[in-house]
């Protein structure tokens, strides 16, 4: 981001799985323990490590924590830079 004229804007990227508004808990957290689950068997480890990759699992909480903080975080990047969509 630096080299495009955006010094201290830093992006990650990341992927998760969603949940319709008002699943109840303990669906989210069955479906949450079984991603985890599947992201810890070496098959799926290894074909994320080959593509310089990294799988990191937490807990819903985390996941809703870092959606909210990225979003306000970019929002305000873009807000400051003037972006608009097409």
């Amino acid at each position: 981001m630096a080299e495009a004229g955006y010094p201290g804007v830093e992006l990650d990227y990341w992927f998760g799985i969603f949940a319709p508004t008002g699943t109840p808990d303990a669906i989210v957290n069955k479906l949450n323990d079984e991603f985890r689950k599947a992201a810890s068997l070496p098959l799926v480890v290894e074909a994320v490590r080959s593509q310089a990759a990294e799988l990191v699992t937490g807990s819903p909480e985390e996941f809703s924590e870092l959606v909210k903080v990225d979003g306000e975080r970019l929002r305000k990047i873009v807000n400051e830079v003037g972006a608009k969509t097409d």
